[in-house]
């Protein structure tokens, strides 16, 4: 059989023939370097165990590029791969393990990016460091695995893209050369106008945070006042400091807080409208259309206020919601509330989520992984574990059901630990087979070592 030959140039095509790439820029330059490094270990040593795993992630990425096809044919045939170009694996590595940041709520493929750019750089600490914690909590790390549940990056024709974006600025040029010589000094721009100018105007990118809040709304003001729109705030959670007025008139308001990109929510080709539900849906701050002005002001807060300051008993709770009592269900179900109790049990719930199971496995707490604090989780799990071994939860639930039989409480500080009792705030998702589940908590701590459970250490909440 005559020999394929994978020519890798500096420059290589990454997306075959369909005229596709990767939407993501890093997630290009990656495939087109993967290529590059993949050639160059593969043709020093077919064997290779960086070169074999970068391909077959290459290949989930996009399984079209005929690059990608002819490498893994010459490895099945056993035919010499020839490179031309070089490549680092440390370069490719680094941006890959910035890639895996991205990833906030796709375990999975932050994962198998770590994995394969661990398998380049064995010697990398950042990557490495991850992947322990993940495999003290069992989680399955092997390669097949991970390309198996993780979604393949998506692919766009980005000529398309170009072409689409150059046509929709041209457009808004021109209306908005219409706006400018349409508007007047006198007077507040009609309701109906402004409505208009909220689905017409678009930002390439735009950003913002509960944080920075005050910046976004500044330039949404820079953006739309000449043409007769001031954007206000008020409410009491928009603390700023101070409004100054430019010579023109526009209001511009500033807060006391410094931004953390941490927590930045980034949108691209967006309309103020698009804009304006994004803060709706992430920081809770709606918005009213006036004559002249966009009025943004507090959202409807989704807790519930009635709780007691260490929280609800999720046990007391749970006998409500299972008894079917339609006021409590109507009042807690889909809400954020703060819940305490017992830890009884862990486990993992689905591939990025584990559970801690309450007062004897009657009420569940789901925590993402990316959530999750892995130091102070394996300590209570081995705590859990010691008690459960000693008998404890054969006890905890011979004291409930004396308790049932006998109407009265039970005293928790003489069956568990106090190191076992935590206080949390998490969204109430109802029964689910006979069990109240929580989810998404904002805050999980160990009350008597005051110990957080979750990564983000917020303050325990009234």
């Amino acid at each position: 059989m005559k020999c394929f030959l994978a020519i890798i140039m500096l420059l290589v095509p990454v997306s075959g023939f369909s005229g596709l790439s990767h939407e993501n820029a890093v997630d290009r330059e990656i495939f087109s370097e993967g290529l590059q490094v993949s050639a160059k270990l593969l043709s020093k040593n077919s064997q290779s165990v960086g070169g074999g795993a970068l391909l077959k992630f290459l290949k989930w990425m996009d399984g079209s590029n005929k690059v990608v096809k002819d490498m893994s044919m010459q490895l099945v045939f056993s035919e010499p791969i020839t490179a031309k170009g070089g490549g680092s694996e440390k370069d490719l590595c680094a941006k890959m393990l910035t890639r895996s940041e991205g990833f906030k709520s796709e375990l999975s493929k932050k994962l198998l990016y770590l994995v394969v750019a661990s398998r380049l750089d064995p010697g990398n600490v950042k990557g490495k460091k991850m992947l322990e914690a993940m495999k003290d909590m069992s989680y399955d790390l092997s390669l097949r695995s991970l390309l198996k549940q993780a979604a393949r990056p998506r692919m766009v024709d980005l000529a398309k893209i170009a072409a689409e974006s150059a046509e929709s600025d041209r457009l808004n040029a021109i209306e908005e050369k219409k706006s400018k010589a349409n508007y007047k000094d006198e007077g507040k721009l009609p309701k109906a106008e402004v409505e208009k100018l909220l689905d017409l105007i678009k930002y390439k990118n735009f950003s913002c945070s509960e944080a920075s809040i005050f910046d976004a709304v500044n330039r949404l003001t820079h953006k739309l006042y000449w043409r007769g729109v001031q954007f206000t705030v008020s409410g009491k959670r928009l603390s700023y400091i101070k409004t100054s007025v430019a010579p023109n008139e526009a209001i511009f308001y500033f807060g006391p807080l410094w931004q953390p990109k941490s927590e930045e929510f980034s949108m691209k080709d967006k309309t103020i409208r698009e804009i304006l539900a994004h803060m709706k849906l992430k920081l809770d701050l709606e918005y009213t259309v006036k004559d002249g002005e966009v009025a943004i002001h507090d959202g409807e807060l989704k807790g519930v206020s009635d709780v007691p300051e260490d929280g609800l008993v999720s046990s007391d709770l749970r006998v409500a919601m299972k008894g079917h009592d339609i006021k409590t269900t109507k009042k807690y179900r889909g809400k954020v509330v703060k819940m305490n109790g017992i830890v009884t049990g862990v486990g993992t719930h689905n591939h990025d989520t584990i559970y801690l199971s309450l007062d004897g496995g009657l009420t569940r707490l789901h925590i993402s992984y990316l959530n999750l604090n892995s130091a102070v989780f394996k300590r209570l799990k081995k705590r859990v574990e010691a008690w459960k071994k000693s008998g404890g939860m054969k006890k905890y639930r011979e004291a409930a059901r004396d308790a049932d039989d006998a109407d009265t409480e039970i005293r928790r500080e003489d069956l568990v630990s106090p190191n076992m009792y935590i206080v949390f705030q998490a969204t109430c998702k109802g029964m689910d087979r006979d069990r109240l589940v929580f989810e998404d908590p904002s805050f999980a701590y160990i009350d008597a070592k005051d110990e957080f459970i979750t990564k983000e250490k917020k303050s325990k909440v009234k």
